[in-house]
């Protein structure tokens, strides 16, 4: 993929997630322009005061991210920010140009995203993973490091698929379930479902 060239962002998010961000940014000659973040106990990121209280006047005009990788604090977070949402591709990232990436997103270093995959909003595509062809991945989902997903997948809003898993063509991943480190997902995975192991098998539902 051709280096790409990420406009200037605000971060909502000062933890690890946010530092990956960050790299990424750098990495295309992008700046960060300012930090919220809603714990008081981080003061700077970035060589930046942090703002802990989230204020739609600042920063007018400026893209955001939400850098944090809860899956359920991006969803709850989202609704209530009135800044137009960017998207961040690290430059090392693999993209088709049939594949369709919904603002907010994150594709991380050496992720490979297939033909006319669609990545919702505010969706991690974390390092090293692959999304093979056809995929969709819903809004607010974690697709983990080094994960593979087969083609014609469907991932459902805010799932959560751990690093080193393997989904299956065809499978179907219910929202907001999880899949384990290392799993091998072999069939269709209920809403809300926690899945591990190879052949993965249910542990709570």
């Amino acid at each position: 993929m051709k280096e790409q060239i990420l406009s200037d962002m605000i971060l909502f998010g000062a933890g690890g997630h946010a530092q990956v961000v960050l790299d990424c940014l750098h990495k295309s000659g992008a700046k960060v322009k300012g930090v919220f973040d809603h714990d008081i106990s981080i003061d700077t990121f970035a060589g930046l005061p942090v703002e802990h209280t989230y204020d739609p006047e600042k920063f007018p005009g400026e893209h955001l991210i939400i850098a944090i990788g809860n899956n359920r604090i991006r969803a709850d977070l989202s609704p209530i920010i009135k800044h137009r949402f960017g998207k961040v591709m690290d430059a090392t990232a693999l993209v088709a140009g049939s594949a369709l990436i919904l603002d907010g997103a994150m594709v991380f270093l050496g992720a490979a995203i297939q033909s006319r995959c669609r990545i919702g909003r505010h969706v991690i595509v974390n390092t090293r993973a692959v999304v093979d062809h056809d995929c969709i991945v819903d809004d607010y989902a974690h697709v983990g490091p080094g994960s593979v997903i087969c083609g014609n997948v469907n991932i459902g809003a805010g799932a959560f698929v751990g690093a080193n898993a393997t989904v299956l063509p065809g499978v179907n991943i219910g929202a907001w379930s999880i899949i384990g480190a290392g799993a091998v997902v072999l069939e269709n995975v209920a809403a809300g479902a926690t899945v591990v192991g190879n052949p993965a098998r249910v542990i709570s539902k």
